[in-house]
């Protein structure tokens, strides 16, 4: 029997055949199909790589892709500049400026609130709320004192935002009055007794005049300018001359003489008064002194420990009795008065303490404590306890 074989097909066929299945090689074996490699002029091909610079293209939505153009989703926050620097300015007058900014979101922007770093520093904003490509500015005020190089910032917190904004402003800033020292300081002073301290003055005599000294609190202290030859710069203009009237309250005194001066423009322009403050302050002791002169509790964060100690003594180290001791009018609770006696090198004392932990909240921390002693003209004894509670 003859095997059957299948019979050959002409040459034609089989070269056509051929070619089909080239052509099928050649868009990739795919059964996808074909892409469209048709591009715009000027464009590169899609099979070349894009650069990294380069966003990845938006996510197709139900209207269709994103343009970079169209606004982010949700309110957001934009500022043209968030930093002002005015240069070189004196400190006689504020400085102003605004910052603008837009809601260059999809949906309603709402300020919260505007936190200045300083009081000297104030922002202020018509209305809170924006829609949609809406804006506004932002107007901060500075009175900046000091000497050099001065920054204060404006932080803006945005509704439903964790992440704040900060302005800031910058400048140098000389002064047209400064004093060396910036404060007065009296030191230890004996009770009903008096003391006087001088201080220079520095500046431009020629755009600046001081009209009047005045006392912050009147039968506190005396004081008065006393003119100079110097030229300002180099060698003082005047002084200022301050006496501590006798006091008969112990502990720590502080206050301020204000000077008034006349300040002439450089440009001619119309006069102009302003205050410059100089700080005073002392310690007021009988027989018995404070070191130091209060609970000087100073910052404590929210929930942390305070641990301050006081400590008094005679000046001729003699020892002498704590017969009471109480912690009064403190506005927190939860601390406490501790009393130990001791002694060192110069003589017998007697350390208070106040501690405790504070509460979690933030605010001013205040009281007082009221000592009995047995030392005669120094019976009694009120120490000022004051801090400052926050982060």
């Amino acid at each position: 029997m003859t095997p059957h074989c299948p019979k050959r097909l002409p040459g034609r066929i089989v070269l056509l055949l051929a070619s089909l299945a080239s052509l099928s090689a050649g868009c990739g074996g795919s059964s996808e199909a074909p892409s469209n490699t048709t591009s715009e002029p000027g464009s590169a091909p899609e099979a070349a790589a894009a650069p990294r610079s380069q966003p990845a293209p938006a996510a197709a939505s139900s209207t269709g892709q994103r343009s970079r153009s169209e606004p982010a989703s949700g309110p957001r926050l934009v500022f043209d500049e968030t930093y002002v620097d005015f240069g070189e300015i004196d400190d006689t007058r504020p400085v102003q400026c605004e910052f603008f900014f837009r809601n260059d979101g999809t949906e309603v922007l709402e300020i919260a609130r505007m936190k200045a770093s300083c009081g000297c520093t104030t922002p202020e904003l018509d209305r809170k709320v924006f829609e949609p490509g809406d804006g506004d500015s932002i107007r901060v005020d500075w009175d900046p004192r000091g000497l050099g190089l001065q920054s204060q910032s404006v932080t803006v917190f945005v509704k439903h935002e964790a992440r704040p904004t900060i302005l800031t402003v910058r400048a140098r800033v000389t002064p047209r009055v400064r004093a060396v020292p910036n404060v007065i300081d009296f030191g230890t002073v004996q009770q009903n007794e008096s003391k006087t301290v001088s201080i220079d003055l520095f500046g431009n005599p020629d755009g600046v005049k001081i009209l009047r000294v005045t006392p912050k609190v009147a039968g506190s202290v005396t004081a008065v300018f006393v003119p100079g030859t110097g030229d300002g710069e180099t060698t003082p203009f005047g002084q200022l001359e301050v006496k501590l009237l006798p006091r008969d309250r112990r502990g720590a005194f502080a206050s301020a003489v204000l000077l008034t001066n006349l300040v002439v423009p450089e440009d001619k322009s119309d006069p102009y008064e302003y205050e410059f403050e100089v700080s005073l302050r002392a310690s007021v002791h009988g027989v018995v002194v404070a070191e130091p002169d209060a609970f000087y509790v100073g910052r404590v964060a929210p929930k942390d420990t305070v641990d301050y100690p006081l400590r008094l003594r005679r000046p001729d180290g003699a020892a002498f009795q704590l017969e009471h001791a109480k912690l009064v009018q403190c506005n927190v609770p939860s601390l406490r008065l501790e009393t130990q006696s001791g002694s060192d090198e110069r003589g017998h004392f007697v350390e208070l303490f106040i501690r405790g932990s504070v509460e979690d909240s933030m605010g001013l921390l205040r009281g007082s404590v009221n000592v009995l002693t047995d030392v005669p003209g120094d019976e009694e004894l009120t120490l000022g306890v004051m801090g400052m509670i926050r982060d």
